[in-house]
């Protein structure tokens, strides 16, 4: 089966390897078959169609990149069949994308097509606004692919952005920066992600919502209260994932990390201007997290590479985005 993405194109290069993550953290066995952004396709090798459709399903909704997915099987008359029977779908739509210019095609022949295989196979009721299930055509690479479409909830960030927070500070992380860090840390489903400079609850937000436990820790108590309230607003009602928030020094090297991956956002300039205590903060999270942990995804304001070849680790990879004219932060991550 292949994976077709198509991604958001602010960071490619970085969505890349977060999909890529994502793909690893669900166990999913796959190489990259093609990469010419917008579009990323993935060839799966262990493939099981229900199992593999919860996955891909999980995947697109975690990502911070996937702006939608086409899963293209070998047999998609009998895909179609199996994930009907599995997850009892009923209406459908169709849809036809092209991302070449060069590609000539009949976009109604190829809707009408689309409608006769989904009513072949037992799928009577046409709903464009609310499917079940979308079946697509797609145009790129000098081919066409037909499968299975999946979209993310568009909607997803902008409801949980710092100023809709009961508890507001201006240096919390965006929704969509600490989910990257998450998706970034390599953590699976069900897995810790371990935050050591939570503030007001970036990070366990958006962890929670895509059914990882977190365990954080902040230094200003008023912050630490401030990220109960603001999780606790924003998860009302039973969770599948645990959250921990400790108010104390992560400094203090009081928590166990080896089962643990990190996504966090040390706090540089932000809340000290004094250099010799950020370069602190930063040799005590490489020594302390970043040789220990599973895998991670941290920011920083600057680079940080002689401090990680003080400390001889090599596997991580640097990333810049550039914020303003004046402002380039460094995104660092391990296993890639």
């Amino acid at each position: 089966m292949k994976i077709i993405i198509k991604l958001s194109m602010d960071f490619p290069e970085i969505y890349r390897y977060e999909n890529m993550k994502l793909f690893s953290s669900e166990g999913v066995i796959f190489k990259e078959v093609f990469y010419d952004p917008p579009i990323q396709i993935f060839e799966v090798l262990n493939y099981d169609s229900p199992r593999l459709l919860q996955s891909i399903r999980y995947i697109v909704s975690r990502s911070t990149s996937i702006k939608r997915c086409l899963l293209v099987p070998n047999s998609l008359h009998d895909f179609l069949v199996e994930i009907r029977d599995f997850f009892n779908y009923g209406s459908f739509a169709v849809h036809v994308h092209r991302e070449s210019s060069t590609i000539r095609y009949d976009r109604n022949k190829d809707i009408d097509e689309l409608v006769k295989l989904m009513r072949s196979v037992g799928y009577d009721e046409v709903s464009l606004k609310n499917p079940d299930i979308i079946l697509a055509k797609l145009y790129c690479e000098d081919r066409n692919y037909t499968g299975v479409e999946l979209y993310p909830n568009k909607r997803r960030f902008v409801d949980r952005r710092p100023s809709k927070r009961p508890i507001f500070s201006p240096f919390s992380l965006e929704p969509k920066l600490a989910r990257l860090l998450i998706n970034l840390s390599g953590v699976p489903r069900n897995g810790i992600v371990i935050d050591p400079f939570c503030g007001v609850g970036g990070v366990p937000i958006e962890a929670a919502y895509i059914d990882v436990n977190s365990i954080c820790v902040e230094l200003k108590y008023k912050w630490a209260r401030g990220a109960i309230r603001n999780i606790e607003y924003f998860l009302s009602g039973p969770q599948r994932c645990f959250y921990e928030i400790i108010s104390g020094d992560s400094l203090d090297a009081f928590i166990n990390v080896e089962s643990m991956y990190l996504a966090t956002d040390p706090p540089y300039g932000r809340i000290t201007s004094v250099s010799s205590i950020v370069d602190e903060v930063y040799r005590y999270l490489v020594s302390s997290f970043l040789r220990k942990v599973r895998g991670a995804a941290f920011f920083t304001d600057r680079d940080i590479g002689d401090i990680l070849a003080d400390y001889r680790l090599s596997h991580i990879v640097r990333f810049t985005i550039p914020v303003h004219s004046s402002l380039t932060r460094f995104l660092y991550v391990t296993g890639v």
